[in-house]
């Protein structure tokens, strides 16, 4: 979520330095990675664990 934000920021800057706005690219030697991770779901257990959890104490 964050890279997503860091490379737009970068554009920004490209365009900056592109029309002499600042002196130096910051972003240079910066390449963005992203990790994709497979997403697991919860086991009946764990969903049978959060239902009988109390979230909000009533008075």
């Amino acid at each position: 979520m964050t890279i997503k934000y860091i490379v737009n920021f970068k554009k920004i800057i490209r365009i900056a330095y592109a029309n002499e706005w600042i002196s130096r690219d910051p972003f240079f030697h910066w390449k963005a990675s992203w990790k994709t991770e497979e997403k697991q779901f919860l086991t009946q257990a764990e969903l049978d664990f959060t239902e009988q959890k109390i979230l909000f104490a009533t008075t």
